[in-house]
């Protein structure tokens, strides 16, 4: 009887362990779940006008000479029934007295006021509109000069197609109204912000999709994630975990009630803090964090998976061992809703996963890369179903096709890029990368089936040939053309002529405008206009001596005309033409992608005055006053900075040499180097201005080019004067489009070349757009033409800068063409951003469909993101490099406290491009509302 108590006490004791094993294992399986605020994601639409006009003309009255419609304090208001409401007269501005008095409770006498007797400021707008500033806003004609015109053409009643196309002044700090805010210290190079706020200022129907990436699976990526809007421009990055949690970040976007979301887990399973899902919003706001009691590192899928209206998160272990085990999450709800197990002896044990959801919301496809096996997992009755498909050699990924019984599958190669269809166990291969192995020069021999071919080079002077041009030709007529002229009246529309070359002739097309003016007679006129303010040139480039200079190239001059900042009329010549033109030409693109080279909107942009560096014309030294006050606050600490010695503002002034102290000094001063900057500054915003509208017109990045002189390297010793070119390409290479330039000579020896700087970056579909070895041998032109064709460039437009009938020209023509001839008979595919394919998605979409296939896929690949038509051609919506390169990431420290403050090192050396992101939780137990305050500092001074 004892030994059988024993006996029933020990089988007990088991029963009961086994339970709390079974209980804990079961506790095991279900996820931690860690939920934040559901921030909103930022809303770009409000920055257009009307916001910027609200924002900037609070406590204002506003009215424009010679109409009915007023602007008071945040309305429109309309007074038809009063004649001579605003009048402009000797410099001053007077009102209808009885106007006056009913709407400010005035008791003014006689039939009207001189609005400078009301006592607050007033502000003349080009003697047009009048801006009674009855607050503090301390406003700015200058620096807000697109919103006064925005707020202009409203109240002058003009056309909806003018209104919509006004320029928009960028904000420096965006918000979701709520918790969250992003700050730009400069949005004027940003165009992820440049081209979402003026997508829905012109109000573009564009079913293109947004894109969320993470850096890809190599062991020295870090976590950083990018947002890229419908024009494929990033506009939001943030790193998903700690700095030192390396080897690449895989996302998947879900939506929810509250926003699109973001779903990270990085690749490798260290440290422990890798050992979570992290999810993010569009705003890079950290929503929620999940802690699987899965074997890190996760594979993570989105989807409908319990077929209910919230789209779900499933995890799974990346290399599950006895059994594969499923976790799935209701985002909404931060509630783990699913788990399955399956216990299948025949599955791969140790084996690298891939899931991919399938047109059917409760159905999985399960990839086992090293065994090429492939299922289809039902997640209602958790059956797997093992697919007998084809799989060519080198499979890295297969996916769900169009198609019921369709698979895409994703391979490695080295230098060409196919996918294969499978279906009914036969596959077809696909090459999607046709295009990206061709290259073109405008030498080449027509060769439409072979990998070089021939290319067509077409500049276009938009500014120049725009219909505005006939307004011009009479020197009276000048100033009010420019500016009261309609948008209509600004088009440059593409011509017949053009429509069939693009459908008939591969073309790299060079829409654009310079600062270079061909001599006619419009530009003269444009020359002779003296600015009332300064009795100055008003739209030319001036010398440190006030005075003009022209350009001259090949026995060329041209007019030199100004890139300032404040010259409205200027804007417009230089963006409405290159605006239309690129709408017109983009119709043609969408229906015949694979017809473009490239397009490049940029052509040579640069401020280059003989005699001087940087531009002098009084809008630039307005603009460079503005750049100062912006980094330092005030005109003291310019001149204790400095060592200037200014009274004022007005008197703030750039180095011109002429011995008024050290900061006069070229060359030999910070001052100088802040004016340089500056100058540099300015062609760099034109440089964006010209891509954002390309982008806007339906482009997608990697299909835009430049054609931009790198200073003092592309043409020194033989063209213009390149000591004095202020012509970066810095933000050429780092904005997120594809590379380009001018370059004459024969360098591909030097070790630290133009070309090998852009090529090292990632880029590798370079054009251009002006190009000459100036070789007096075939092996030397041969060897630098090989040398493009193997590290990036897609297009040489070839152009010798000699004289037609000097020997000079004959000798290099004839060796370039060799060359090319040479080059064309190898018939070779060129290594460009091919090499293997990865990651299919279709997408359907307004009746549209596609596929977007991830091309590029070995170590030295960047992943070009590219749509592509069943027969594998180029559907021309998605094209674009999310990393062009490898991102550093730097940690700044902070010192302080929780109690006092925090305070960061000094953060040097920050070029283009560079972010500063500060990443904290914070929580608050006091009552009522807690607040965060963080202050950026310039050179000691807050911003």
């Amino acid at each position: 009887m004892k030994r059988n108590k024993v006996m029933s006490f020990i089988r007990l004791g088991i029963l009961v362990s086994f339970a709390v094993v079974y209980a804990v294992l079961a506790h095991y399986t279900k996820p931690r779940i860690i939920r934040y605020d559901l921030y909103k994601r930022i809303d770009t639409s409000k920055y257009g006008s009307e916001y910027n006009i609200a924002r900037m003309f609070e406590n204002c009255l506003v009215m424009n000479v010679d109409t009915s419609n007023v602007y008071y304090n945040g309305e429109n208001l309309s007074y038809s029934d009063i004649e001579n409401l605003l009048v402009f007269e000797d410099g001053r501005f007077f009102c209808n007295s009885a106007f006056i008095n009913q709407l400010l409770d005035k008791d003014y006498s006689g039939d009207r006021v001189d609005l400078e007797e009301l006592g607050y400021e007033v502000l003349n707008y080009n003697n047009r509109m009048c801006i009674v500033d009855m607050g503090e806003k301390d406003i700015s004609l200058f620096d807000n000069l697109y919103t006064a015109e925005a707020l202009y053409l409203r109240l002058s009643g003009k056309e909806q197609e003018d209104i919509e196309n006004a320029f928009v002044d960028l904000p420096y700090l965006i918000s979701n109204g709520r918790n969250n805010a992003v700050f730009y210290s400069e949005p004027s190079l940003n165009l992820g912000i440049q081209t979402e706020i003026y997508w829905h200022q012109i109000n573009r129907d564009d079913s293109r999709p947004e894109f969320v990436v993470g850096e890809g699976e190599y062991d020295d990526n870090s976590t950083l994630v990018r947002v890229f809007n419908k024009m494929q421009t990033c506009t939001q990055q943030f790193l998903a975990y700690n700095s030192y949690v390396k080897g690449g970040v895989q996302v998947k976007a879900l939506k929810s009630k509250e926003d699109v979301l973001i779903a990270t887990a990085p690749f490798k399973s260290w440290p422990l803090s890798a050992r979570r899902i992290r999810i993010f919003n569009t705003s890079g706001s950290l929503c929620m964090e999940i802690i699987p009691n899965l074997t890190a590192p996760y594979v993570i899928e989105t989807g409908y998976f319990t077929g209910n209206d919230n789209e779900q998160l499933l995890i799974t272990s990346m290399y599950p061992n006895n059994s594969v085990k499923i976790a799935i999450i209701d985002i909404d709800s931060a509630k783990y809703v699913k788990h399955i197990t399956l216990q299948d002896s025949s599955l791969p044990k140790g084996e690298r996963i891939r899931l991919e959801k399938t047109q059917n919301s409760k159905e999985l496809l399960v990839f086992f890369k090293e065994s090429r096996l492939v299922y289809i997992l039902n997640l209602d009755n958790q059956k797997l179903t093992k697919l007998d498909l084809n799989l060519p050699e080198g499979v890295n990924g297969v996916y769900p096709g169009k198609n019921p019984g369709e698979y895409i599958v994703t391979a490695d190669e080295e230098i060409f890029s196919s996918v294969y269809l499978v279906k009914d166990n036969t596959n077809e291969k696909i090459n999607v990368g046709w295009r990206e192995n061709r290259f073109y020069s405008t030498f080449a021999q027509d060769n439409p089936d072979g990998y070089v071919d021939r290319g067509i080079f077409a500049h276009i002077r938009t500014d120049l040939s725009s219909q505005i041009m006939g307004r011009l030709a009479e020197l009276n007529s000048v100033e009010d053309a420019l500016n009261n002229a309609s948008f209509s009246e600004w088009r440059r529309s593409i011509s017949s002529n053009q429509i069939e070359q693009y459908h008939t002739t591969y073309t790299m097309w060079e829409p654009c405008f310079t600062h270079r003016w061909n001599s006619i007679t419009q530009t003269s006129n444009m020359s002779k206009i003296i600015d009332d303010k300064t009795g100055l040139p008003k739209y030319m480039a001036l010398g440190k001596d006030n005075l003009t200079t022209n350009y001259h190239e090949l026995n060329s001059a041209f007019l030199n005309g100004s890139y300032a900042d404040g010259l409205l009329p200027m804007s417009k010549l230089r963006l409405y033409p290159l605006r239309t033109f690129l709408q017109d030409l983009s119709v043609e693109f969408r229906t015949n992608p694979e017809r473009l080279v490239a397009v490049s909107p940029v052509h040579e942009h640069e401020i280059n005055v003989a005699g001087s560096i940087g531009d002098y014309n009084y809008y630039m030294v307005l603009g460079f006053r503005s750049y100062l006050l912006s980094l330092y606050g005030s005109v003291e600490k310019i001149n204790e900075r400095f060592g200037t010695n200014f009274a004022s503002i007005d008197e703030i002034d750039p180095p011109r040499d002429e011995n008024r102290g050290k900061w006069d000094k070229y060359g030999g001063s910070d001052y100088f180097s802040y004016w340089s900057l500056y100058n540099r500054f300015i062609v760099n915003k034109r440089i964006l201005e010209a891509y954002r509208e390309a982008l806007l017109a339906g482009f997608p990045p990697e299909s835009i080019s430049a054609h931009q002189i790198p200073e003092g390297d592309a043409v020194a010793g033989f063209l213009g004067e390149a000591n004095t070119r202020l012509s970066p390409v810095d933000v050429v290479m780092s904005c997120g489009t594809a590379f380009g330039g001018t370059r004459y000579g024969t360098w591909y020896e030097q070790k630290n070349n133009w070309l090998i700087n852009a090529y090292n970056a990632g880029h590798k579909n370079i054009t251009i757009g002006e190009y000459s070895s100036l070789a007096r041998g075939d092996i030397a032109a041969y060897n630098q033409l090989k040398y493009l064709f193997n590290h990036g460039v897609r297009m040489t437009h070839v152009l010798v800068p000699y004289p037609s009938d000097s020997s000079d020209y004959v000798i290099v023509k004839d060796k370039e063409m060799l060359a090319v001839y040479k080059l064309q008979r190898e018939n070779n595919p060129r290594p460009g951003y091919t090499g293997g394919t990865l990651d299919v998605k279709h997408i359907f979409q307004d009746g549209k469909s596609y596929s977007v296939v991830r091309i590029g896929t070995g170590d030295d690949q960047n992943g070009l993101l590219k749509s592509v038509y069943d027969d594998g051609s180029w559907e021309g919506s998605v094209y674009f490099v999310p990393f062009h390169s490898h991102v550093d990431v730097s940690k700044v420290r902070m010192k302080g406290s929780t109690r006092s403050s925090f305070k960061s090192e000094d953060i040097k050396n920050l070029h283009h491009g560079d972010q500063i992101e500060l990443t904290f939780k914070g929580k608050y137990t006091g009552k009522g509302k807690g607040k965060v305050r963080i202050y950026a500092t310039y050179d000691g001074e807050v911003l």
